[in-house]
């Protein structure tokens, strides 16, 4: 972004500064929020073996493809604010139970999910790592 914008950038060779158009407020570069996290609303911080032991009891490959899945999908809105508080919506709304569900409408009732995420790739990095060592 520093490239495009600052008053060196142009056409090599040309001799002359192009200044690109600033981009739409759907194009803006997604910035992300801290996460809200599993223990903003349970008050519980699991240890690693507690998320271990969870992460073991899984079965290895649906849970791989799974996550692999949501990592892809994630991936294609994430340099669309509005697109990316939509899937993050879809998936809260379609992953978590209810009580979890009503205990962050709770915690959180203006919070927007574009920014604040529940869902994001690194943590869906981390938990595919762990499957594939842990996983049954």
């Amino acid at each position: 972004m520093k490239r495009l914008f600052s008053p060196h950038a142009g056409v090599p060779g040309s001799g002359t500064v192009e200044r690109q158009a600033a981009p739409s407020a759907a194009q803006q570069p997604h910035v992300v929020g801290l996460p809200i996290y599993y223990s903003d609303l349970t008050d519980h911080v699991p240890s690693e073996d507690e998320v271990d032991a969870m992460v073991s009891s899984f079965a290895k490959r649906p849970t791989f493809f799974m996550l692999a899945m949501l990592n892809t999908l994630l991936s294609f809105y994430e340099h669309d604010r509005e697109e990316f508080t939509y899937v993050q919506g879809f998936l809260f709304k379609n992953l978590a139970d209810d009580e979890l569900f009503e205990r962050a409408k709770q915690r959180f009732p203006h919070e927007q999910m574009g920014l604040r995420p529940m869902f994001h790739r690194q943590q869906m990095l981390i938990l595919i790592k762990k499957v594939l060592l842990l996983a049954r």
